[in-house]
């Protein structure tokens, strides 16, 4: 072999050598393999939750759990009936129960103390609770017939259990911080003939330790999917958006949602991004707010009624730390967050699908360095929510999602007897860190 040659394979082997040092090092693993469906996903810390199927055809749908420092399955609640939608923070778990009948109530458990507890069983349906380390909040429809939808909270420490909100209306989509709890509000479209109002929500907020309400925006058009941490409130806004407005021009079936947040301690709302494409799904992780951004799209938002095979949506995200925003990944296809925390930021990933959906993979990139790796890209639909947007599945050193590279393809993954997993990743500390 001639010097220049062996220079060349030298330099070569080097280069390859230092890709793979560039590749951040993690591991995927299965947090369940069980039969049937296992979806929706939440995870807070190192412990994981989720709806289960694996005993649907005697017992309905049930809440398992992982605890992902120990790598062990934790069985939550196997109750009859249908237990589904859990939210997990600190040591408890909460879910919508439908053991007493086909309303649902919310109950939750003690991961520490390994007890389970009524949070309310009321009449009229409790749904979606969320959870902090002090309290427990949702949606209530207890006096539908007189004030719509309404928020409840139970206090952990105490078991009190209060109305947050019961003005006219529907009051949904409640998230929780914290003492801060925000949600979807649409009191301001009541009338006399329409006492539930109309999908033009604001968004409200109230400190639940200090029962004070916040107003925090009513502009023009909807205000949707409020997300909060911390002192920081976001939602998508639609306030620049003709065919949210009530205005009567033609409707493009593309959206212009922009995003917004709001100060608590400032009392001041933050437009984060209002550039006329299309802005949803926004994700709040500490100082971060990450968004799925259609900006780069020819039409500039999704029409999947009328699908082109060109769509586009790459994910941004604006630090309010130091107030700048900036692109997590322009890669091609569509893209959409999944969540972020101090070493990285995670989304999911339509560059490889071969147009029809089918295939979603899972990438990331350190917070600290833009390029990009890929999590897991196994040929299967790897995604976070069948049913709820607005969730991190990012929690520390750990991404957590769904997985049907096992799937049955008899039956679709909404089916209760799919075979849809639990998968999740954890990037091992980095040569700097």
């Amino acid at each position: 072999m001639s010097r220049v040659a062996s220079i060349t394979l030298l330099l070569l082997a080097l280069c390859l050598a230092g890709a793979v040092a560039s590749q951040p090092s993690g591991s995927t693993f299965a947090l369940t393999l069980a039969p049937n469906r296992q979806s929706d996903p939440v995870v807070s810390g190192n412990i994981v939750v989720w709806e289960d199927y694996r005993d649907y055809s005697t017992n309905g749908s049930d809440i398992y759990g992982y605890n992902l420092t120990e790598r062990r399955e934790l069985t939550i609640c196997t109750a009859p009936g249908d237990q589904t939608l859990p939210y997990v923070a600190g040591d408890i778990v909460a879910w919508q129960d439908a053991r007493n009948g086909e309303t649902t109530d919310i109950y939750a458990y003690n991961l520490k103390s390994e007890q389970e507890f009524v949070v309310c069983n009321s009449p009229g349906a409790q749904t979606q609770p969320v959870v902090s380390q002090a309290f427990v909040a949702w949606a209530d429809n207890r006096n539908y017939d007189q004030t719509g939808t309404d928020i409840y909270a139970r206090n952990i420490q105490t078991s009190e259990v209060f109305p947050v909100c019961t003005a006219p209306g529907m009051q949904t989509t409640v998230d929780l911080d914290g003492n801060i709890a925000v949600w979807e509000d649409n009191r301001n479209t009541v009338t006399e003939g329409n006492p539930h109002g109309t999908g033009d929500t604001d968004i409200y907020a109230a400190n639940l330790a200090t029962r004070e309400e916040i107003i925090v925006c009513t502009a023009n058009g909807a205000q949707s999917m409020p997300v909060v941490a911390g002192d920081i409130i976001a939602w998508i806004d639609y306030r620049n958006d003709p065919d949210l407005k009530g205005n009567t021009g033609e409707d493009t079936g593309v959206n212009n949602g922009d995003v917004y947040a709001y100060s608590i301690s400032d009392k001041k709302e933050i437009a984060v991004c209002t550039l006329p494409q299309d802005a949803f799904d926004p994700i709040l992780s500490g100082s971060i707010l990450m968004w799925e951004d259609w900006r780069n799209d020819p039409r500039g938002g999704a029409d999947w009624d009328n699908p082109t095979g060109n769509e586009n949506s790459d994910v941004f995200a604006y630090d309010f730390d130091t107030n700048q925003a900036f692109a997590v990944t322009t890669a091609e296809k569509c893209q959409s967050p999944a969540g972020s925390s101090d070493s990285l930021f995670a989304w999911f990933d339509f560059r490889n699908d071969p147009g029809d959906r089918s295939n979603c993979d899972v990438y990331g990139r350190l917070r600290n360095d833009p390029a990009e790796f890929p999590i897991s890209t196994a040929p299967a639909w790897q995604h976070g929510s069948t049913f709820l947007a607005n969730r991190s599945y990012v929690s520390g050193p750990y991404v957590i999602w769904m997985d049907d590279r096992n799937k049955d393809p008899e039956h679709d993954m909404l089916q209760p007897i799919a075979n849809l997993d639990i998968y999740g990743f954890k990037l091992e500390p980095q040569g700097d860190d």
